[in-house]
C-alpha cells in the first residue's frame, strides 16, 4: 500500500515502522526514584550545616539510595529530580534551613525560615528542591542547618526523595 501526501510518497510499511518507534520512545518505564525518611532521633546543626542520613527507606526502586552513607547516588548519567523536607520539633528562636549538596558541596539551598513567636511542637518545615544533571556515581546529601533545634521524627515530615527524569 502507498500513500500519497504532497510532494511525497510513502510505503505503509514505513509508516508503520515510524508509528511503532514513536510509541516505544514515549513508553516510559522509571527505574531509579526513591523515597527515604527520618524515623530516629536526629539534630539539625547548632549554627553549621550538618549532613542528616534517612534512615527508613519507604521505596528504593534501582537502589540509588544508601542509609549507611546518608545518601542519593546516580545509578546512570542523566536529569534527577530530587526534594527535600524537614520539620523541626523544637526551635531556639533561630532560622533553620536545608540544603542539597552535590558531591560533598553545598549545591542549591532551600527555604530558610526564623519561627516568630515559636513555642515548640511539630510543624516549623523547610524545604529544597532541584532538577539537575549527574554523572554516574556522582551523588547528593542533605544538610540541615539551624540553632539548637531537634528535629520530628517518623512518619513523613522530614524526607528525601528523587527521581530519573531523562538522559
Amino acid at each position: 500500500m502507498y500513500l500519497f501526501t504532497p510532494n511525497t510518497l510513502i510505503k505503509s510499511n514505513e509508516i508503520n515502522a515510524n508509528f511503532a518507534e514513536s510509541i516505544l520512545s514515549t513508553s516510559h518505564k522509571n527505574s531509579y526514584m526513591f523515597f527515604v525518611c527520618r524515623s530516629a532521633a536526629w539534630n539539625m546543626g547548632n549554627n553549621a550545616a550538618a549532613h542528616l542520613a534517612f534512615d527508613s527507606i519507604n521505596y528504593d526502586i534501582g537502589g540509588c539510595y544508601d542509609t549507611g552513607l546518608g545518601r542519593f547516588t546516580a545509578p546512570v548519567s542523566g536529569y534527577y529530580w530530587l526534594f527535600a523536607q524537614m520539620t523541626a520539633n523544637t526551635i531556639s528562636g533561630a532560622g533553620m534551613y536545608a540544603a542539597i549538596y552535590k558531591n560533598g558541596t553545598e549545591y542549591v539551598l532551600g527555604d530558610y525560615k526564623v519561627p516568630v513567636g515559636y513555642t515548640g511542637g511539630f510543624g516549623t518545615s523547610v524545604s529544597v528542591a532541584v532538577t539537575s544533571y549527574f554523572n554516574a556515581g556522582q551523588y547528593a546529601s542533605i544538610y540541615s542547618y539551624g540553632a539548637n533545634n531537634t528535629g520530628h521524627t517518623g512518619g513523613k515530615a522530614t524526607r528525601f526523595e528523587g527521581r530519573f527524569i531523562s538522559k
